[in-house]
């Protein structure tokens, strides 16, 4: 009798700065991008080192393509990398929050414009709830289970859209939640943190970003809300695996 640990979920939060990019590896082998973080002074023609990071991360994990890439809403620092990425990482499929206006770079790609109750093969989309402009109150809010875990990301949504999800997914939990607008007190409603029951949060932030996130506001609550708290602006890029062990008997 022999047993073998193999990784049957991954979730990577990347360290883009102020911005937001996080990679989901299903034990199915499908591989999802939820955003791709951007940087307002990052300059044309320099190398982008945020892009390098995720690409090299990708290589060494063997992974050549991704299946599902996910962009929340229009914000710079959600999909300001778009055009560096997909040159070097062939995207099959491409989803955007309906009514999103497409950007230059967008418009050469076959975009799916998302709308709230659709399920995927990778997780459901719980919001946006009608067409909007792909501002923040439009964000693409997808829930998923990873092996064992739930996880909910909600990209820049408010504290309103927050509780709009509780009234419309009654007895939603997760217990990985992905906080909104990068730990800003206009997301993370105290009720909307505490029924959800998260034991875990992450924060994707900048060090010693100009808006001061994650607010003091935000980070009370989530600590009242008894939830460990991790972020990038303070631990780099953060990652959850969950394992499985196999058994075998070498006599069969």
């Amino acid at each position: 009798m022999y047993q073998r640990i193999l990784p049957i979920g991954r979730v990577t939060f990347f360290d883009v700065g102020q911005g937001d990019a996080t990679l989901i590896c299903q034990p199915n082998g499908e591989k999802i991008m939820v955003d791709l973080g951007g940087r307002f002074n990052q300059q044309r023609h320099k190398r982008n080192f945020d892009v390098e990071e995720i690409i090299g991360y990708c290589h060494a994990k063997g992974i050549t393509k991704i299946d599902h890439l996910v962009l929340t809403h229009q914000d710079f620092d959600h999909i300001g990398n778009f055009m560096n990425f997909v040159k070097r990482m062939p995207i099959k499929r491409i989803y955007i929050p309906a009514g999103m206006k497409l950007t230059k770079a967008l418009k050469a790609y076959d975009c799916h414009e998302v709308l709230a109750y659709r399920q995927m093969t990778f997780g459901h989309f719980l919001a946006p709830q009608k067409i909007g402009d792909g501002g923040n109150e439009g964000s693409i809010v997808l829930y998923m289970q990873v092996g064992p875990q739930k996880i909910l990301l909600t990209g820049d949504l408010g504290k309103s859209g927050e509780r709009d999800l509780l009234q419309r997914y009654q007895g939603l939990q997760a217990d990985i939640l992905k906080i909104g607008h990068h730990g800003s007190k206009t997301s993370s409603d105290s009720t909307f943190v505490r029924r959800l029951q998260a034991s875990n949060g992450v924060i994707s932030a900048g060090r010693q970003n100009r808006y001061g996130h994650p607010h003091a506001e935000t980070l009370r609550t989530l600590r009242n809300a008894k939830m460990s708290v991790f972020s990038t602006a303070e631990h780099g890029m953060i990652e959850y695996t969950w394992w499985c062990q196999l058994f075998s008997d070498k006599s069969h």
